[in-house]
């Protein structure tokens, strides 16, 4: 071997090491940054004739695993749907009133028997009667109203924002689907591909705060999105995957079969009931079953309260209409639905608080 092939491999080794050198300094320099990942740079000799030329710097690669970053995402993803459940479910709390003030439900549910236990003492007192009409049977009516007010708020907001995050997703899978064509170029021409990756995990990890998927490479470089709940999920450069229309909720709205909710599409299908995990599978739970539970809760509780009053004598409690909704029926569909939003102090008995005594209609 001549000297100047002897100084060329050993200019090739020396240049290797200074490419690992740098990329460790770049490693340490970028642990911090968000998205970054690891990088290695890897050696390989070169040889014609079997005669070693020296050594090659190949791209830089990235020292990532795989598994761990899945079960990243699928914390992250946990991590918002409880995020935002936390957020909802403490507006409820804060609706229901402190019970350290006595403002909370059961706390004007108290105020009002025990109103009533003050005028047994003296029926026929007008002003202790009005006490019970005007004041403490108006705040339980009025504590009603406020939570079924704040449920219906919050339900509607969920599918609002459902609307906003299906648009976040539509544009990161276009980002996706952009990022992936160039790492298949990339690929396809031997050029490193470790920059482009970077910036598909992030893609990836912001997806997964909004809908929980599991990301598959395959061995060309392709990108394949699995949803958690049994879908594939297109990447296309443009165009929308997803699609929501806006929507006015009410107490009796509800989505599937005959409701009048819109599903969420995915290329035309309903798919809505398959979108699970992150902020839209929450929010999707929050819109169609938690929220639609807590005021059903409510409405039954109005009914049962104001009927109790019927069955003794006195309509104190009814609708705008003076009536009291059926408890036997089933909740589905009957006029229970959304009376906590509509009950009231009966006009008649807020016209004539003697009424408190005589009673508004006749018992067996």
């Amino acid at each position: 071997m001549s000297i100047d092939a002897a100084l060329l491999i050993a200019r090739s080794g020396l240049l290797h090491t200074q490419r690992a050198l740098s990329n460790a300094a770049d490693n340490v320099a970028n642990a911090g940054t968000e998205g970054y990942t690891r990088k290695r740079v890897v050696g390989e000799a070169v040889s014609a004739e079997n005669q070693r030329l020296g050594v090659r710097s190949l791209g830089p690669t990235r020292d990532v695993d795989t598994a761990l970053t899945n079960e990243m995402n699928k914390r992250r993803s946990a991590k918002a749907a409880a995020e935002l459940r936390e957020e909802v479910l403490s507006r409820i709390d804060e609706a229901h009133g402190d019970p350290a003030t006595g403002n909370g439900l059961a706390d004007q549910v108290s105020k009002l028997r025990a109103s009533f236990v003050e005028l047994r003492l003296d029926p026929a007192q007008v002003v202790k009667q009005q006490a019970v009409v005007l004041k403490a049977a108006q705040l339980v009516t009025e504590r009603f109203n406020d939570l079924s007010r704040a449920v219906g708020q919050l339900r509607q907001e969920a599918h609002d924002g459902l609307v906003d995050k299906i648009a976040q997703v539509n544009a990161t899978l276009r980002e996706i689907g952009v990022l992936t064509r160039g790492v298949l170029e990339r690929s396809g021409a031997g050029a490193p591909t470790a920059d482009i990756e970077d910036k598909l995990d992030l893609a990836v990890g912001r997806l997964s705060e909004l809908l929980e998927v599991k990301p598959i490479r395959q061995a060309n470089g392709a990108f394949l999105l699995l949803g958690v709940g049994g879908i594939t999920i297109p990447t296309p450069e443009s165009g929308d995957v997803f699609s929501l229309q806006n929507s006015l909720l009410a107490p009796e709205t509800y989505y599937g079969g005959v409701g009048t909710i819109p599903p969420v599409l995915m290329n035309g299908l309903d798919v809505t009931r398959q979108l699970v995990g992150g902020k839209i599978g929450e929010s999707i739970t929050l819109r169609d079953q938690t929220l639609p539970r807590y005021q059903a809760e409510l409405d039954i509780a109005a009914v049962e309260l104001a009927d109790r009053f019927r069955a003794e004598g006195l309509r104190l409690f009814s609708n705008s209409t003076g009536s009291v909704p059926d408890p036997n029926l089933p909740y589905a569909g009957s006029a229970q639905v959304g009376f906590a939003g509509k009950i009231q102090v009966n006009a008649a008995v807020r016209s004539d608080v003697r009424l408190l005594r005589a009673g508004t209609e006749t018992i067996a």
